[in-house]
């Protein structure tokens, strides 16, 4: 869709398709991935930021779905430090996870 194009759907505040030009199918992919691996979107949630606040968020119950298009739509609202090994992960201040993550990393090499 060209540039004119969405400057049109914006105008008119229509919603695009969900694999819109600023939804990148690989962010989409590692998002679920992370959230399968920590037990879902809600666990990715952060539901105490400022940026929840900010966006007057503090008083939805999203469900997976729209937790999923939250979180694309704005990275700020996810917990961090997100931390990856493979297939596991471990979101938020989990030193003992993490831990273990380099055990296991210490043990490969």
């Amino acid at each position: 869709m060209a540039v004119r194009g969405l400057a049109t759907f914006r105008a008119r505040r229509q919603p695009r398709g969900r694999r819109g030009v600023h939804t990148r199918y690989g962010e989409d992919l590692q998002l679920a991935s992370v959230a399968r691996a920590v037990g879902g979107m809600r666990a990715l949630y952060d539901a105490g930021s400022a940026r929840v606040k900010e966006r007057g968020l503090q008083h939805l119950c999203p469900d997976e779905p729209r937790l999923a298009e939250l979180l694309a739509e704005d990275p700020l609202l996810l917990r961090t430090p997100i931390v990856r090994d493979g297939t596991r992960a471990a979101v938020g201040a989990a030193e003992a996870v993490w831990k273990t993550f380099a055990d296991a990393a210490k043990g490969k090499a």
